[in-house]
């Protein structure tokens, strides 16, 4: 059952979490940011990758400018919990 939520919620689909169990509807909604940030990481590992054939100053200007968006994605990602958890709640109390 756990494999098909998580297929489930990779590919998107809509699903009923009030009808799982608080640990396994947690974890199967933080699958989408998980692998986002996993991608990111490997992202900077490419980048930094090709970009240490320029040289230490590339590879610092490089670290730093990873380090101004990881920054970002922290804002982005507080913004989209505080707009999820405002909707989880309207819907929940079905004030659509």
């Amino acid at each position: 059952m756990t494999w098909q939520l998580i297929k489930e919620a990779i590919l998107g689909k809509e699903q009923d979490f009030t009808s799982l169990p608080l640990k396994t509807a947690i974890f199967v909604l933080a699958i989408p940011m998980i692998l986002e940030m996993m991608m990111e990481s490997a992202f900077a590992v490419v980048d930094i990758f090709f970009v240490a054939k320029l040289g230490e100053h590339a590879i610092a200007t490089v670290g730093l400018t990873e380090s101004v968006i990881v920054l970002t994605y922290a804002i982005g990602f507080g913004i989209s919990m505080a707009g999820t958890a405002l909707i989880a709640r309207r819907f929940g109390e079905k004030e659509y």
